[in-house]
């Protein structure tokens, strides 16, 4: 089967085997940057390329027994010592570890981009070109003095 493959096809299985992209796995196995984009659809095609990847791939799994039914088992013995030991913290993780082992709960990495210039200027410009708050014409001076509500300006204290 090996005997087959050409060099490049030979690198790109093992690249794949190593768990590059498909894109990246050829790049490397040297073909051109506009042939890797499509390498997956065209190697793919190859009977002698897709035999290769899945009997690397399965030599793998038989290398690696852990499984997913391994993991969910060690999961629930985790939850069954959590339990009788009253652990609700590893309880709580267990019962999380097997949610997201069975694809009920997935884990999301969102990555922002935060201009940090563009806030910057729009800040210079706010202090640069500050806004006056002052009253052209001032109405009264402040009459700092304590009144009593009800009592008008003069002595009686009746309102004018």
């Amino acid at each position: 089967m090996a005997d087959t493959l050409t060099n490049k096809q030979r690198l790109y299985v093992e690249n794949i085997s190593r768990g590059l992209s498909s894109r990246e796995a050829a790049l490397a196995a040297g073909y051109s940057p506009s042939f890797s984009c499509v390498a997956a659809h065209r190697l793919g095609k190859k009977s002698e390329v897709s035999k290769a990847i899945e009997s690397i791939q399965a030599e793998g799994r038989k290398v690696a027994v852990y499984d997913l039914a391994t993991a969910m088992k060690e999961a629930e013995d985790v939850c069954a010592f959590a339990k009788l030991h009253k652990n609700a913290m590893a309880y709580c993780k267990g019962t999380e570890l097997r949610a997201k082992l069975s694809g009920l709960l997935i884990e999301r990495v969102e990555i922002a981009t935060v201009d940090l210039t563009a806030a910057l200027e729009r800040a210079e410009r706010r202090v640069s070109n500050p806004i006056d708050i002052t009253p052209t014409s001032a109405p009264s001076p402040i009459c700092w003095t304590p009144r009593i509500p009800g009592q008008g300006e003069g002595e009686s204290g009746a309102s004018a």
